[in-house]
């Protein structure tokens, strides 16, 4: 099961990369973060996908979708440039 916090740390890291990050990139940051094996983040990207926090750009050239954050998203963060948790 998903929880709100592990929600928010993944749409945290997401809006600090926003459109450059995809579920490789962000399983790479949560281990540098020290969430390696801790969060699921697939299970993440799709329920913050389904609920319209997020959204794909898919593209021939990349191997895998990047994800976005949306307006949405962005509320629910509670402003457009949040963040304590480096996406370095």
């Amino acid at each position: 099961m998903v929880n709100i916090d592990e929600c928010k740390i993944v749409l945290e890291l997401i809006s600090k990369k926003d459109a450059r990050m995809n579920w490789y990139n962000l399983e790479i940051v949560l281990s540098r973060q020290g969430f390696g094996g801790s969060i699921n983040a697939v299970q993440i990207l799709e329920r913050l996908l389904s609920e319209g926090l997020l959204e794909t750009i898919s593209n021939q050239h990349l191997p895998y979708p990047i994800y976005k954050i949306t307006d949405a998203g962005r509320a629910r963060l509670g402003t457009s440039n949040v963040g304590t948790i480096s996406a370095a």
